[in-house]
Parts: C-alpha cells; sequence; structure tokens
C-alpha cells in the first residue's frame, strides 16, 4: 500500500540535496528489507511486538557504537540502516498495538 506524502510548507524548504540523501538511504532501507525479510518468522517483523522490537533496535545501537569506536565506515552505514528500519518498524506497530 502506497501513501501520500502531504505537501507541507517544510517539505518545500527541502533542498535537492537533502532530497537526494533521503531518496538514497530510504533505498538503502528497502533493500535490506527485502535481503532480510523472513529473519525472524515467515511473515518478518510485523509479528514482532514493540517490546521484542526495541530490544533488537538497541542491539543495532551497540553494534554501531562499537563500529564507530573502530572506525569502520562500512559497518557505520550498514548499522545506521539497520536502526532505521527499526525505528520505522517499531513506528508501524505502534498504530496497530
Amino acid at each position: 500500500m502506497q501513501t501520500k506524502i502531504k505537501k507541507t510548507k517544510r517539505l518545500k524548504k527541502i533542498t535537492q540535496d537533502e532530497r537526494y540523501i533521503v531518496d538514497n538511504f530510504s533505498r538503502e532501507m528497502l533493500n535490506k528489507i527485502y535481503r532480510r525479510y523472513n529473519r525472524y518468522s515467515p511473515m518478518g517483523w510485523k509479528t514482532l511486538d514493540l517490546e521484542r522490537l526495541f530490544f533488537l533496535l538497541e542491539g543495532e545501537l551497540n553494534e554501531l557504537k562499537r563500529g564507530i569506536e573502530k572506525g569502520d565506515s562500512i559497518n557505520i552505514r550498514d548499522e545506521s540502516i539497520d536502526i532505521a528500519n527499526y525505528a520505522c518498524f517499531i513506528y508501524e506497530i505502534s498504530k496497530i498495538q
């Protein structure tokens, strides 16, 4: 299901560079979801409750911290995508719980 983004005054102020960054980041989020869709269960993240999703988010934050400490830019980008996805999942699940 696709939702329309409401155009507001705030959205009109987004620069081309910012739009590119958000579009690129969201593409990476989707790629990661497709690669790991069935990682936890046949229905993926949709079967997890908020508590479990938050626990997994905390794990990703810890992995990001280790990546930053090591200066591992590939890991930093990968974990940032994981964190964004879990935040998105939490956002969606919170609408139905």
